[in-house]
């Protein structure tokens, strides 16, 4: 569906990335942890194309949701500037998101970076539904620690990593994520890897789950043009249940995957 949503929060929660807050009742009524929302953020014809943004958290009962965002090019500083009042222009939700196995207990949830973006608010369903969360996130300093109230808000069971050392586990939160699997006697029938950050990062996470027999679902993120599935400029690289190699859209079939479905580093 396509609506435009008033802004009616906004916050810089660290330096260049921002924390949006609009009215939507419809959508946050349909919306699913893993999905996006395709926004435009002028308020003209440029820049032409919508940018992908994860949706960070919903609030069914106030129709408001949240996109978490990073100030990386024009685009995103147009969005970073719009004001308390403002429409923007949302299609949405989009994609294919987290889907929890019946007979889940415990979710481990790794975020790189950015990537608690589209985590928190599977962390949010999860815990409403029941099932224990451990979430590890990883930043490279203190300050790019993203969102550390609200999810220590949300869970007791949260780590952290700094690739600097300023906070938390020195080190990447690939290593903390290791650390932690090969010390938990974690069941793999009823335990669920889930997570989102850079592509090396991911890489290394469906190594680990695979080395530990726990399977698990990944976001994965790529620039789009359409959204909608229509023009291939999205797509990543996966094999089947057959091991057959196929390229697999990123904004319809995706953004979220079976964690031993995609193709890494090819």
């Amino acid at each position: 569906m396509q609506q435009k949503a008033p802004v009616i929060t906004k916050e810089e929660i660290a330096a260049g990335v921002f924390l949006v807050g609009v009215k939507s009742p419809q959508i946050t009524m349909h919306a699913q942890p893993g999905q996006f929302l395709h926004v435009r953020v002028g308020q003209g014809p440029e820049p032409l194309l919508r940018r992908p943004l994860s949706i960070f958290q919903v609030d069914r009962k106030r129709g408001v949701l949240s996109l978490l965002f990073r100030v990386a090019g024009k685009g995103t500083n147009l969005l970073s500037r719009r004001r308390l009042g403002e429409d923007l222009d949302l299609v949405g939700p989009l994609g294919q998101g987290f889907d929890v196995p019946s007979g889940t207990r415990t979710a481990l949830i790794v975020a790189g970076g950015l990537g608690v973006a589209p985590l928190f608010f599977l962390a949010q369903d999860l815990v409403r539904r029941g099932i224990s969360i451990h979430f590890l996130m990883g930043a490279r300093c203190q300050d790019q620690l993203l969102c550390r109230d609200q999810l220590q808000a949300l869970s007791s069971h949260l780590q952290v990593s700094t690739d600097d050392g300023s906070d938390g586990f020195p080190g990447l939160v690939t290593q903390l994520l290791e650390e932690f699997l090969r010390r938990e006697n974690l069941d793999s029938g009823s335990t669920l890897i889930c997570s989102a950050g850079p592509e090396a990062m991911l890489a290394k996470v469906a190594s680990l789950a695979c080395q530990f027999g726990i399977p698990g679902q990944i976001s994965m993120e790529r620039n789009m043009a359409c959204g909608l599935g229509a023009c291939l400029g999205c797509v990543v690289l996966c094999r089947s249940r057959e091991r057959v190699q196929t390229y697999r859209r990123v904004c319809v079939d995706g953004p979220v995957f079976r964690l031993e479905e995609v193709v890494f580093g090819e």
